[in-house]
């Protein structure tokens, strides 16, 4: 028996709490019988809709809503009592004043030790304020869509699983298409990538910008992708597509442009110096032999003398106009208006070797040329001695040895199953370190001042080798040691 009162005072007990939990509720609290009455009501309840406690209890909660809602309330509540829990059920209630809210009401079923029903505890939370902003976004919504029916860039809109919401009339035509469940497959469909559409940035309230490359229609697009707030909080990402690809190729014929006047500007600089400086070395030739023949006007042996004066002045003349003619032809290599024809390559390296020993009249020079056996033409041009000249001269300005040596060797090899003859430059000059190897190919314009020859700088020596197909390059002379001279590597096609 005593156990039987603690129990029962133990349920007394949690009534009560419960009664003061529901009564000191800050959202307005009720509950139903299984006919829909107000069995009991809290003082938030009261407040909200302004009536006594007298007024309410045992009356229909239905009685306090609007004819719309109060016909959906006996259809609600029997699928309530079945699943005995309800979230954000909506209806408009009328408050004693008259004035209309819209609530969504939350309940839970109670039950009795046998699973029969006790009673309905229900919350409700006045949302009148969310719904009417809800509208107003909506109505924004519809506007924005209009908008967006009507520009001329492709837009869709997708939420944060990634689901297509909205596509425009411009960007079903681009792509042929309005529908895809995920952006990415909307793409991937079609065998695109949009690397924006994964983009998680955009629903942290961040506007992401890039431009994408579209290989389907082949389209540069400027794509914008900004944070789209819906009616129930959540963000959706609108994403602009603006067709840059006219923008891009103007761009590019301007930065194309830029790059051909800057060149044609560094050509014309070039070619300046190059002929300022080695014109001007052929007229200071000529002007001191001139000067030389009046120093020796008195010698006996002046008829001889004058003889080796003429004649270096008609080399330099010659030199003057091979020089002129080397600027054609280069300024023919840069235009791309080079022919090739089939050149006796060793009759071009007798011919440069005559040309570089009457220039180095005052140093103990010899060169040699090797050939393995009977050597077939090549393919080339004119330019051939201008670049066999200046690997020469560099091998000999650049020796302090009391004679300067020179080998040329001549070779026919194969490469790649093509025949190819083989011209090797060895010298005994001061080398060339490794690191410097390729870059004394690679010099520009402003930089690549002759020392020299017919003003031809080694870039050009490449420029001139690779407009015959063929290949030049630098090597020691001696394997393992730069100091003991150089080897300059040409293979020119058989012709």
């Amino acid at each position: 028996m005593e156990k039987n009162y603690d129990k029962y005072r133990e349920l007394r007990e949690l009534e009560r709490r419960y009664k003061l939990f529901y009564e000191y509720a800050p959202l307005p609290y009720q509950s139903l019988d299984e006919n829909v009455n107000i069995i009991d009501i809290n003082q938030a309840w009261l407040d909200f809709l302004g009536y006594d406690k007298e007024e309410v209890i045992g009356k229909c909660f239905g009685e306090f809503l609007v004819l719309k809602s109060r016909e959906l309330l006996n259809s609600r509540f029997s699928h309530f009592k079945e699943i005995g829990v309800i979230q954000d059920v909506e209806y408009e209630i009328i408050k004693k004043d008259g004035i209309h809210r819209i609530i969504w009401l939350d309940g839970r079923i109670a039950y009795d030790k046998n699973g029969n029903f006790t009673q309905a505890h229900c919350f409700f939370k006045d949302i009148t304020e969310r719904k009417k902003v809800e509208k107003e976004l909506l109505v924004e919504r519809d506007k924005l869509i209009n908008i967006l029916n009507s520009i001329e860039d492709g837009v869709y809109i997708v939420d944060s699983n990634y689901n297509i919401e909205y596509v425009n009339p411009i960007l079903i035509k681009e792509f042929g298409r309005s529908e895809g469940k995920k952006c990415y497959k909307y793409f991937d469909d079609l065998e695109e990538v949009c690397p924006f559409c994964r983009n998680q940035e955009v629903f942290k309230g961040k506007i992401v910008r890039g431009e994408w490359y579209s290989a389907k229609n082949q389209k540069t697009y400027d794509l914008i992708d900004t944070p789209l707030k819906n009616v129930d909080g959540s963000v959706s990402k609108l994403t602009i597509f603006r067709d840059i690809s006219e923008k891009k190729k103007v761009e590019q014929e301007l930065k194309e442009s830029e790059e051909r006047y800057r060149n044609a500007y560094d050509k014309a600089d070039f070619y300046k110096d190059l002929l300022a400086h080695d014109v001007s070395n052929i007229f200071n030739n000529i002007k001191a032999s001139v000067q030389l023949m009046k120093i020796w006007k008195e010698d006996y042996d002046v008829s001889k003398k004058e003889r080796k004066m003429i004649e270096i002045i008609k080399q330099q003349l010659e030199r003057g106009a091979s020089l002129v003619s080397n600027v054609r032809k280069l300024s023919e290599i840069e235009e791309g208006e080079m022919s090739l024809k089939s050149v006796d390559v060793i009759n071009v390296i007798e011919n440069s070797i005559e040309n570089v020993l009457s220039r180095f009249q005052d140093r103990e020079i010899e060169i040699k040329v090797e050939k393995t056996n009977e050597i077939s033409n090549i393919k080339g041009g004119d330019l051939l001695i201008g670049a066999f000249e200046n690997i020469l001269i560099n091998g000999a300005l650049y020796n302090e040895s009391d004679m300067i040596r020179i080998r040329i060797k001549v070779s026919e090899v194969y490469k790649d199953d093509e025949k190819f003859v083989k011209i090797e430059f060895k010298d005994n000059g001061f080398g060339i370190i490794d690191g410097r190897k390729k870059a004394i190919f690679e010099r520009n314009y402003k930089t690549d001042r002759s020392t020299g020859g017919m003003g031809i700088g080694l870039s050009l020596v490449k420029t001139i080798i690779n407009s015959y197909d063929g290949q030049v390059w630098v090597d020691n002379r001696v394997m393992g040691d730069y100091t003991k001279g150089s080897n300059f590597i040409i293979l020119l096609k058989q012709s």
